[in-house]
């Protein structure tokens, strides 16, 4: 937590009168009494779940003023209903139906925020293999191997598959999250890896669309069904190749 949450923690549910909880006692409260999924989510979605809630006392200042302080005595619920109660204590279904709402409420930030995060991780997936795969598939129609219609749709396609395969694995990485997992260490040697990967696979498909001639099996694959080619340079080679291309 950065230290402005931490503080927060501190001062929650005493006002400015009630003094302030010693580091560990604001950590207690951190850790049981915010959901496991929110406090695993981020610091966002902790601050989410926290507004319009008041940090009620189990039993009121009033009855007990030792307890103030105390994590045991305190549960986060909707501001309106802690103000509503005044100095009385909270009922056990008080209790029980705050820790409950808590809860959903939890569940529902948790999953917002992964949507969100699946949403811009797909987006920038997209947008970093739009620019390749259209220069890759424009390539390949400059050198006859596809027509322009071909090219836009590979585009398309290849553009919205990165964008569901980034969309799965910010899911993903976040449910690993929600389930205590980490990388560790080794999350800057895979990001580097990664980064190194996609650079490669990139200089890769551009050379390949780059180059003048692509391996006859390939042409068959590419253009060539049916006995039929699509392409002017494809037709050109199964002319002079017609045996081998399109028996």
């Amino acid at each position: 937590l950065s230290v402005a949450m931490k503080g927060k923690f501190r001062s929650i549910g005493l006002g400015g009168s009630r003094g302030a909880r010693t580091q560990a006692m604001a950590r207690r409260v951190y850790e049981n009494r915010i959901p496991t999924i929110v406090r695993r989510t981020g610091e966002d979605a902790v601050k989410d779940y926290l507004k319009g809630k008041h940090g009620s006392h189990i039993k009121s200042v009033v009855a007990a003023p030792g307890r103030s302080k105390w994590p045991s005595n305190m549960v986060f619920e909707d501001a309106s209903k802690n103000l509503s109660r005044g100095s009385r204590n909270m009922t056990a279904a008080e209790v029980a139906a705050a820790k409950s709402t808590g809860h959903v409420t939890g569940t529902r930030l948790a999953a917002n925020v992964t949507l969100k995060s699946a949403a811009r991780s797909g987006g920038i997936a997209a947008a970093i293999e739009l620019p390749i795969a259209a220069l890759e598939n424009f390539l390949h129609c400059r050198r006859g191997r596809k027509t322009g219609r071909k090219a836009a749709i590979d585009t398309t396609k290849s553009t919205a598959t990165a964008a569901g395969f980034g969309a799965a694995a910010a899911v993903g990485a976040k449910v690993a999250v929600g389930a205590g997992l980490s990388m560790g260490p080794f999350g800057i040697p895979v990001a580097v890896g990664g980064g190194v990967l996609l650079v490669g696979t990139t200089v890769y498909r551009v050379a390949r669309a780059a180059s003048r001639d692509l391996p006859l099996t390939e042409f068959r694959v590419f253009f060539c069904k049916n006995r039929e080619c699509q392409t002017g340079f494809a037709q050109t080679v199964s002319t002079t190749q017609a045996g081998r291309l399109v028996e």
